[in-house]
């Protein structure tokens, strides 16, 4: 709970503080919560790296604070959307996979409050089509839905996704429901992921209506809880108690890692995972972890054919540059399968969390008072002193020095200097300069008088700059000279 800002007529003014919600205890902080699902995921992970992902079915509810939202996405390409997608268009290529054919995120905001009623269909990407026939989707993957409100303060989102099978690993109408909610005191957070069955290598294992579900409370109510269930199983056809299933399923897959160890085979079955707060259930994962084949046989063979394939690479972007971004992902699956990487298949999994998080609100604005008094300031007098010269005799005083220059005619002067006065800091009154008397005719100027706050030259000032001005004068001539006799002169480096 924290405050904003506004403006209000101009000024910027602290909003008021949010109440607090009946039914919460004094001082009780929001925090934060979140809940996760998904369906099917699709990973590769190329030398331990982070993983390219594509998942069906994939659902996220949170809040934080008094903000709830939600998303819902029966398909996400995650980076393989930068691959195919628009920015992969090159030439006067189109893209791989056009923007309109996207797969949608279906998101929503409770301070949007727009409520959706009715799941949104999500058919998979298509093709580009031609100059005269438009693109279109491909098949109906699934269904996506996403709700948010603040009163009661609350988001939900669910997917769900048609029959997927491939071959190592297939799950039928999967489906996944999210929940957050802070009412009472209380934060939730809940996640949930069925389907009807799901198969591995083929029909060696089936597990009927397995169901996902991890929920978390805090605040009035501490829970934190997971669970994975199902109606029953079969393993090579054979009926598996649900109490005994678990330690089947084990004993099953550590005998196909060692039958297909050459390939790096692994299955993993779902775990419970607790920390602080957050409780997780970890997927079904059928994987291929660094195989073993790969370091032996597919690498040395990829080196050997490696010029064949430069050849045809460069002839298949020649004919089409968007064969580029293909063979690009081409190459990340040679690269997990020749013995650096995993790749996996995973179904279902779950997480939710909550937390007592204080997301401080920034501090209101304070504004000074933009009314300032205005200084008046009287604008500085200048007045021209009078000054009078007789003729081409010019008398000055600087209240230091006072010299005289007197001209018989225009091509001869006499200077004629006063003995000196020694000063430091002075402040002298108007001076009128005394009249100079010529021989001749001359003309009159009005007399300057000059008032001055300043540090006064004394006898010796004028001889230092003499001495000083020379001196800048020599180091300038040297320092041209010497850039001449650079140019002129050829110099050789030593190798």
């Amino acid at each position: 709970m924290g405050c904003s800002a506004s403006l209000l007529g101009g000024a910027l003014l602290p909003a008021a503080v949010d109440a607090q919600v009946e039914g919460e205890p004094a001082g009780f902080i929001p925090g934060e919560a979140t809940a996760q699902a998904s369906t099917l995921t699709l990973g590769l992970s190329p030398g331990g790296g982070k993983p390219l992902e594509i998942v069906l079915g994939k659902s996220t509810a949170r809040y934080q604070n008094r903000t709830a939202t939600a998303e819902g996405t029966a398909l996400s390409l995650g980076l393989l959307q930068i691959f195919f997608g628009p920015s992969s268009a090159c030439g006067d290529r189109p893209p791989i996979i056009p923007a309109d054919q996207l797969p949608p995120l279906t998101t929503n905001d409770s301070r949007r409050n727009q409520p959706m009623a009715t799941a949104l269909e999500v058919r998979s990407p298509g093709y580009n089509g031609t100059p005269t026939t438009p693109g279109q989707l491909g098949g109906v993957i699934g269904t996506q839905i996403a709700n948010a409100s603040a009163t009661p303060q609350a988001s939900t989102a669910g997917t769900t996704t048609v029959s997927q099978d491939y071959g190592i690993l297939a799950i039928d109408n999967g489906s996944t429901q999210v929940t957050t909610q802070l009412s009472g005191g209380v934060r939730t957070a809940t996640a949930v992921m069925t389907a009807s069955r799901i198969r591995i290598l083929g029909d060696m294992v089936v597990i009927n209506s397995p169901r996902w579900e991890a929920s978390t409370t805090s605040g009035g109510t501490e829970t934190a809880t997971g669970t994975f269930t199902f109606a029953s199983a079969t393993i090579l056809g054979i009926d598996r108690t649900v109490a005994n299933f678990p330690g089947d399923f084990n004993d099953f897959a550590s005998g196909v890692a060692s039958f297909l160890s050459a390939l790096g085979v692994s299955l993993q079955y779902p775990q419970l995972v607790t920390e602080p707060g957050r409780v997780t259930m970890t997927p079904i994962v059928v994987g291929l972890n660094n195989p073993p084949i790969g370091l032996d046989f597919i690498q040395p063979l990829l080196k050997a054919i490696a010029p064949l394939r430069e050849e045809s690479n460069r002839k298949m972007i020649s004919e089409d540059c968007n064969n580029q971004a293909i063979l690009q992902v081409a190459d990340l699956a040679l690269g997990i399968l020749s013995g650096s990487g995993a790749v996996s298949l995973s179904a279902g999994g779950v997480t939710a969390f909550t937390a007592a998080t204080e997301f401080p609100e920034p501090p209101a604005l304070e504004i000074p008072d933009l009314d300032a008094p205005v200084i008046d300031v009287p604008a500085p007098v200048v007045t021209a002193p009078p000054a009078v010269v007789n003729d081409l005799t010019l008398s000055r005083s600087t209240g230091s020095t006072s010299s005289s220059f007197a001209s018989d005619d225009l091509g001869s002067s006499v200077v004629e200097s006063a003995p000196p006065i020694d000063t430091g800091i002075v402040e002298t009154a108007p001076v009128a300069a005394p009249v100079a008397e010529a021989a001749g005719p001359g003309f009159e100027l009005p007399s300057a008088e000059l008032v001055s706050r300043r540090i006064e030259p004394g006898s010796k000032g004028g001889t230092a700059a003499l001495v000083g001005a020379g001196g800048l004068v020599g180091l300038l001539l040297l320092a041209g000279a010497d850039r001449f006799v650079m140019k002129r002169t050829k110099r050789e480096m030593p190798d």
